[in-house]
């Protein structure tokens, strides 16, 4: 199951300490998450996203021209039955949506989501590798992950030659506490989420900040709408008794330092 690996990944890292501190969040470099699901279960409602998410995506990331031509050369691979690898890159933009002043119009980070190598191994064996420039693990890659298993995938002819994982490389991945309720709340027991984490790092500390604004009713007026969206899937996702016991353990810890 796809959704339960990238919460496993998610898992991993809320407990390991940060490669650097950027504000609220945690940064690691450097690293790679293989997934070996066929298919994507992933909902995007559960994530908080619709599928404009994805519509915005496909704007984003998919250069028509350079997909297209790693299919056709996926295609005469599989044909010929020997080793070989093809790519497309994800440039399908340099000017940042909803840019209002000169210095946004150029997106000078370029995009999170860089480019695609699929290899044929042999006659039973495919991998995809993917590599990124940065992403952040609890919202905003999994909606990426969707788009790459529903929007990407299907266009390579994968019957004859089995997919047989996506490799996804990071320069740089955030885990970003603002975020950290909405793989909690996923999970088969939300609570190892937070007993995952480290007490000793600062992460975790805002971590249980944010967690009372959004589960306890009189920590204030959420700003953002990806965070009200973030509370209001949270509590619908969440059993009464789970949310008692994540606040209980939020408060006992803010109190604590």
């Amino acid at each position: 199951m796809l959704t339960n690996q990238w919460l496993n990944a998610c898992l991993l890292l809320v407990g390991q300490p940060g490669d650097l501190y950027a504000a609220e969040r945690k940064i690691f470099r450097s690293r790679s998450i293989r997934f070996e699901s066929p298919t994507s279960d992933i909902d995007l409602l559960d994530i908080g996203y619709t599928k404009t998410k994805i519509s915005m995506l496909k704007k984003l990331y998919l250069h028509q021209e350079s997909y297209d031509k790693a299919i056709q050369m996926w295609d005469y691979f599989v044909e010929r039955g020997k080793y070989s690898s093809t790519s497309f890159h994800c440039y399908n933009h340099l000017i940042k949506p909803g840019a209002t002043s000169p210095l946004e119009k150029v997106s000078t980070r370029g995009p999170c989501l860089q480019s695609v190598v699929i290899s044929y191994l042999d006659k039973d064996h495919a991998e995809m590798d993917i590599f990124y420039r940065t992403t952040e693990l609890f919202k905003k890659f999994p909606a990426d992950l969707y788009f790459i298993y529903n929007n990407l995938i299907p266009g390579f002819n994968f019957k004859e030659v089995k997919l047989k994982s996506v490799n996804c490389h990071f320069a740089n991945i955030t885990l970003h506490p603002m975020y950290f309720l909405t793989a909690a709340a996923l999970y088969d027991s939300p609570m190892e989420f937070y007993k995952a984490l480290d007490k000793s790092d600062r992460f975790a500390r805002y971590v249980m900040r944010w967690t009372l604004k959004y589960l306890d009713d009189d920590r204030g007026i959420l700003k953002f709408k990806q965070a009200t969206v973030t509370r209001d899937r949270a509590r619908s996702l969440l059993y009464p008794a789970e949310t008692r016991r994540i606040v209980k353990l939020a408060k006992d810890y803010l109190n604590e330092l």
